[in-house]
């Protein structure tokens, strides 16, 4: 069975010059696999924005999508992505699917702001990485997700700084779980569930302005929102969100 790794939705800026990929394993050997043909389509609500264009083989399999193939399209929640790739000599149709976006969530950390929270950090960095950012984009991935699970569309926000604790906290709780796995020092595992817990802490209490209008700019139609579940005080309650631990069983429209 082959595996095609995502972690987040496809999220593509309206109007600008990005490179499309699609990473395809083995799910036994867990090897990058390379196609031999390849095609992409892509729609945007159901309109063809590429019609069996001809992908880069890779591995990974790519694409150069043009900044004018979305300059005039609407934004939508309907970003649709088929590939069809051509491996051991069978013919494989994979899908992504996504939002077209005004402007996408960019991360706001550093390694040194994580030092500014864990000033040791720099010192225990295993020598095998150069930088902390796998952990710091793993930690983003999380960030993002839980949003999109609590109906909140990250890019959106239009203070993506009130997250950067959460962010932080996540990626300390990722390094020192994986220095403890390694290592197995202690330290390292209550460190890691400090830092977990912090995470959470930091998620309950996030508040930030949300572009709920979808204008693109900060006026009256721009609402506070929150991370955290939203809890009706009045009337009966049909639906759950849940912010943290599980799934949201509604969703926010806008893109």
């Amino acid at each position: 069975m082959l595996t095609h790794r995502q972690a987040l939705p496809r999220i593509i800026e309206q109007g600008v010059a990005q490179t499309l990929t699609l990473d395809v394993y083995d799910d036994a050997t867990e090897a990058q696999q390379t196609a031999t043909a390849g095609t992409l389509t892509a729609s945007v609500g159901g309109v063809a924005v590429l019609i069996a264009v001809s992908a880069t083989l890779g591995p990974p399999a790519s694409y150069a999508l043009l900044a004018a193939t979305t300059a005039d399209s609407a934004l939508e929640a309907s970003w649709l992505e088929v590939w069809s790739l051509t491996i051991g000599g069978i013919v494989y149709p994979f899908q992504r699917a996504g939002y077209l976006v005004r402007r996408a969530w960019h991360p706001t950390i550093l390694d040194a702001d994580l030092i500014d929270y864990h000033s040791d950090l720099a010192t225990i960095r295993p020598p095998s990485i150069s930088t902390f950012e796998p952990y710091r984009r793993k930690a983003g991935d999380w960030v993002q997700r839980k949003l999109l699970q609590t109906g909140k569309r990250p890019w959106l926000i239009f203070d993506p700084w009130q997250l950067t604790e959460v962010h932080a906290f996540k990626a300390l709780a990722l390094i020192f779980e994986d220095l403890h796995s390694s290592i197995g020092d202690g330290r390292y595992k209550e460190l890691a569930a400090k830092y977990s817990a912090d995470a959470d802490a930091a998620w309950a209490a996030v508040t930030f302005r949300y572009d709920a209008g979808h204008t693109g700019t900060i006026d009256t139609s721009a609402q506070q929102g929150s991370s955290a579940p939203i809890v009706l005080t009045s009337g009966p309650m049909t639906r759950r969100n849940w912010g943290l631990g599980g799934m949201s069983y509604g969703r926010r429209s806008g893109y």
